[in-house]
């Protein structure tokens, strides 16, 4: 049985992040927003979104950090964060992350991890 889903507006700080549509799927356990053209920075505010079990952003070009906040997804068991822009740091809030069996991240430079 499909979940239903509901589609509603980003608030506008973060509306750059969805350059050609400004929305969000809430209620749906995956997202896959890859190959999409998306640039700004991740929003924060993705954190709440604690039903997720599967976020791809890949293929984008998302710059900035990878938001803390995602170590909230307590549910989450794939992230893709790979051919981005985003700087070389993945948040120490990560390791709470237990069901996580997929990080695929790729940086520009070397890896280093926050403290």
């Amino acid at each position: 049985m499909a979940k239903s889903i509901e589609v509603t507006e980003l608030p506008a700080r973060s509306a750059k992040f969805v350059a050609r549509k400004q929305w969000v799927v809430a209620g749906a356990d995956d997202i896959d927003l890859s190959c999409n053209q998306l640039h700004g920075s991740i929003p924060s505010n993705w954190g709440d979104l604690s039903h997720l079990t599967t976020l791809d952003l890949s293929s984008n070009q998302l710059t900035g950090t990878i938001p803390p906040s995602l170590g909230n997804l307590k549910n989450l068991t794939q992230l893709s964060l790979y051919f981005n822009k985003l700087s070389a740091a993945i948040p120490h809030e990560f390791g709470e992350l237990s069901q996580l069996q997929l990080l695929y991240v790729i940086f520009p430079r070397s890896l280093c991890f926050k403290s």
